[in-house]
């Protein structure tokens, strides 16, 4: 991926020089650069330049000189390009050397010699020394170098739009004139190493719109990719030494090295766990010491999977290209994802297992927000929010209002479903609490390791973390209190309150993150994550809200009588004022919010409209009994790994962390399917597989562990030590050991509490470590 540099970029990168020399098709890469630097200053100085004249533009510490010499014969020339040896003063950071033209045009027959000379006197000089190393050869590209050191270029002879130029240049600049002089710079090329910008003629070949009316130069932003692969060439690998994402700047430069704890667990994923699946593989070679045949096979898969994301996006495995909008590209792929959707529209059922065997049976009634529709719900936001990164459309504002309703709606679920759980089954265990936060969180903790990532990145999970957790404080304390309604509401009104103070109230949410620094080496960024709170501040109680409110409905539906019941009596024509209302509100939405013209603008509102149009197509969703026992079971088969699906594009299906996309080299839809085909199968079974190991750590009698010692057995099968005349120190020693491997084996077995306390004490190790 070839990265769009600006001005703080350059200053970060570069200090010092960069020298233009040649001709015209030179100039535009040097005006194309210092618009980079400084675009307004630039833009004054244009107009004042001779145009056959040395030209100079310096900003912030970076000296951008033009030298004119369409021969290339200056003695400035040499001397730019010289090897330096260490002590002597520095060369310039970049040179770009570029001509051609001049000799076909003035020169005639002789315009070959000529310019076979003057470049061989270049490359004489750029290489006078040949063990130094101070000069990077443009077309080395794959062996990049991470210090700063002198770049020097050759641009090909521009092949001009012959059928636009002018008579008195068509006369010249003929197709048997220029093509030579490429043909001898791509012998040079490939016998002496010389360091041609071959990409610059790839620009223009056969694409008329990159040239300006004379057909001889090109336009401005054709020019600015020619600078910017002059400073990727330079400073990409700079820049991305540090190791920190997003790695979006893949252009001509290697991938950072990877760690001991990225090799630790390449080699665990890769060697380890797949050799303990084979093992367990038949259970009557299984070893006492290897957890169980589904455990291991989870953790390999999890495993394997960490292993793809790093191969795919920290490697030059796969090509990794730019994101390119097309309002024609969205609308296909979402006309594909609603017919896959309507196609698989089928009636809700049920298993039942009669006499060992399972049956498929209708269920006669779904009830308000059932678990097939909040997964069909799930699943459809998430094929939107797939296309949505794949396509590049967050520049497209309307869409983004859209997916903007999306997330939240996913918190909605988030405040309902918990909300519900708490308010019907009172469970506030520690063994709850433990299943959802793991669920959650598995994938999203371990990504940040091998991918040199954060936590944060992968929003979704901490999100619903932190909103989970309110929800279990909000009804947790004073929990004897929920069934009244007042006291329920003044507890989500003080929540509420709380929330906003601690996300907005400047220094707050600081301190927390210093802490967490400090203790355990955790760098997160504030204003990242108070801006992704903040956009969903109060939709999480509005599904509380609605939670609370359905099931006191249900309540009183089914202990009245439909006579003594005001819900009763009117039901019908609640429900179809309701109906109505939605179906007036939710296009009234987005109508209202149309003339909002500007992201933070629009975001500034979301907090407190979000809701409406969600409760919307919640009554619309569930307004009849046909539209609760119908649903679609593609997009119900993706939600229930919409978790995952979310994760795992950022490494798997986008690329760069989520900057572009991945490539396999077949051509932007040709790589799609299968790219697609493996990204949905990886987060399917990775579900599962997070599915089991929340299992495994929630409850290990639940899977058949293999972690017992018994104590009997162990000193049965332990060597005897031999008795010393006199007494051994170490003769007790392996009943020491095996009394303390039992202790640790059965607290860690027994006590939830312990298993958790071992896992957070592991990864602030490796916190600590990284």
């Amino acid at each position: 991926m070839l990265h769009n540099y600006r001005s703080h970029d350059l200053t970060t990168c570069l200090q010092g020089q960069m020298v233009f020399i040649g001709d015209s098709t030179v100039r535009e890469i040097f005006w194309a650069m210092a618009e980079k630097l400084d675009s307004a200053g630039s833009n004054r100085a244009m107009p004042a330049a001779e145009k056959h004249e040395d030209i100079t533009f310096s900003r912030d510490g970076i000296e951008l000189s033009f030298s004119w010499d369409p021969y290339l014969n200056r003695t400035s020339l040499h001397q730019s390009i010289t090897p330096y040896e260490p002590g002597e003063v520095q060369h310039p950071a970049i040179t770009i050397i570029g001509g051609g033209l001049w000799h076909v045009k003035t020169l005639g027959k002789d315009s070959f010699n000529q310019f076979d000379y003057a470049i061989n006197q270049v490359l004489k000089s750029a290489y006078l020394h040949r063990s130094s190393t101070n000069l990077i050869p443009a077309m080395t590209l794959d062996r990049p170098r991470l210090s700063k050191e002198a770049l020097v270029a050759i641009a090909p002879v521009r092949i001009p739009l012959y059928q636009s130029l002018s008579a008195e240049r068509a006369a010249t600049l003929t197709e048997s004139a220029v093509n030579p002089l490429n043909e001898h710079l791509k012998r040079l090329s490939t016998d002496k190493g010389a360091p041609v910008v071959w990409s610059y003629s790839e620009m223009t070949w056969q694409q008329p719109l990159a040239y300006q009316e004379d057909g001889l130069h090109i336009v401005n932003s054709v020019a600015a990719l020619q600078a910017d692969i002059l400073l990727n060439i330079r400073c990409n690998s700079v820049l991305s030494s540090s190791g920190t994402y997003p790695m979006d700047k893949t252009c001509c430069s290697a991938y950072v090295q990877p760690n001991w704890i990225q090799m630790a667990i390449l080699a665990s994923s890769l060697g380890l766990l797949p050799l303990i699946t084979v093992v367990t593989a038949k259970e009557q070679n299984r070893r006492t010491f290897f957890p169980s045949r589904n455990v291991s096979g989870a953790l390999a898969m999890l495993a394997l999977t960490l292993s793809y994301c790093y191969v795919a996006d920290r490697t030059q495995m796969l090509d990794k290209l730019h994101k390119r909008y097309s309002s024609v590209d969205f609308q296909a792929m979402c006309l594909v994802t609603l017919a896959l959707g309507v196609l698989s529209i089928r009636r809700s059922t049920q298993i039942v297992v009669e006499q060992g065997r399972q049956t498929s049976i209708h269920k006669p009634e779904q009830p308000f927000l059932s678990r097939d529709q909040t997964d069909e719900w799930k699943g459809w936001m998430q094929f939107l929010i797939l296309i949505y990164h794949y396509t590049g459309a967050s520049r497209v504002l309307e869409i983004y209002k859209v997916i903007r309703i999306l997330v939240a709606s996913y918190l909605f679920m988030t405040g309902f479903g918990h909300a519900a759980y708490f308010y019907r089954r009172r469970d506030y265990s520690l063994r709850r609490c433990a299943s959802v936060l793991l669920r959650i969180n598995l994938l999203s903790c371990l990504l940040p390791y091998i991918m040199r990532t954060d936590y944060l990145f992968y929003y979704f999970a901490p999100l619903t973390s932190f909103w989970y957790l309110v929800i279990f404080a909000t009804m947790k304390i004073g929990q004897a209190k929920n069934r009244s309604i007042k006291i329920l509401l003044c507890k989500m009104l003080v929540s509420a309150l709380i929330v906003t103070a601690f996300i907005r109230i400047p220094g707050v949410l600081e301190s927390v993150f210093k802490v967490l620094e400090k203790g355990a080496h955790i760098r997160w960024n504030v204003a990242e994550w108070r801006f992704r709170v903040h956009l969903d501040n109060y939709i999480v109680y509005v599904g509380m809200l609605a939670a609370i409110a359905f099931i006191k409905v249900t309540d009183s539906l089914q202990q009245e009588t439909e006579k003594t019941c005001f819900l009763g009596r009117h039901f019908k024509r609640l429900r179809v004022l309701t109906m109505i209302a939605a179906a007036v509100a939710l296009p009234a939405y987005f109508t209202a919010v149309a003339s909002i013209t500007k992201k933070p603008e629009y975001n500034s509102w979301v907090p407190y409209l979000s809701f409406w149009p969600i409760l919307s197509y919640v009554a619309l969703r569930n307004c009849s009994r046909h539209m609760r026992n119908y649903y679609s079971s593609v997009f119900a088969w993706l939600g229930r790994c919409s978790l995952e699906t979310f994760t795992l594009q950022f490494h798997i299906w986008l690329a760069a962390d989520t900057k572009g996309l991945l490539s396999l080299g077949f051509g932007r839809w040709q790589d799609l399917v299968p790219l697609t085909i493996l990204f949905l199968w990886l987060s399917w079974h990775v579900a599962n597989a997070t599915n089991i190991l929340t299992s495994w750590i929630v409850d290990p009698s639940a899977q058949r562990r293999s972690l017992e010692i018994e104590d009997s057995r162990a000193e049965m099968d332990l060597p005897r030590i031999k008795s010393y005349e006199h007494g051994s120190p170490y003769r007790h020693l392996d009943k020491v050991l095996v009394f303390s491997a039992s202790s640790v084996s059965k607290t860690l077995r027994e006590n939830l509490a312990a298993r958790l306390a071992l896992i957070v004490a592991t990864l602030w190790l490796v916190n600590m470590l990284y």
